[in-house]
């Protein structure tokens, strides 16, 4: 999270937009319940890495919990919608790279390929030093549910803009 507040502080001076995407990978207590703990720890780190190979050198990934990574989307020039549709085909693209991957996974009947995972994607996004990371991360949290209540697998951006809020602003 520091990294993030850093690369959040950066793009402020470079005045250039922000994204937060929140990741849930769908349905990952069955592949724990199913295939056991040391598979669930493989797709992790399998979706970990097609997150990173999604996204760019300057951007941050990291795990954000449980089955959820958060990416930090820095220094998108161009205002709305350019800077919002580049952090929805990020995202696109790390769910279509989520859906084909195949994680070998140990069973007892040997390894075998664990295929068909699926993640949902909440975005958030703010111009040039207009948010804090709590409202990103708020934003991009609300609209993971969104993604989630409408079916799974997809990705859905926050309707409006994360505001700024100084240290003193109420909320």
């Amino acid at each position: 999270m520091s990294r993030v507040e850093r690369e959040l502080d950066l793009a402020r001076r470079d005045v250039t937009s922000s994204a937060v995407l929140v990741l849930d990978l769908d349905h990952f207590k069955r592949v724990n319940d199913e295939h056991g703990h040391l598979a669930g720890d493989e797709v992790l780190r399998a979706v970990g890495a097609a997150v990173t190979a999604e996204i760019r050198d300057r951007d941050v990934a990291g795990r954000f919990g449980g089955e959820e990574f958060l990416v930090f989307l820095g220094g998108l020039r161009g205002r709305p919608p350019s800077c919002v549709a580049a952090a929805r085909d990020a995202a696109e693209r790390i769910r279509r790279r989520v859906r084909a991957l195949e994680v070998q996974v140990s069973g007892d009947s040997g390894s075998q390929p664990l295929r068909g995972l699926s993640v949902s994607i909440g975005v958030s996004w703010c111009s040039p030093g207009a948010a804090a990371l709590p409202d990103l991360l708020a934003r991009a949290d609300e609209a993971l549910y969104v993604a989630k209540r409408a079916g799974r697998n997809r990705v859905e951006v926050h309707e409006g803009e994360a505001e700024h809020r100084s240290p003193t602003s109420p909320g």
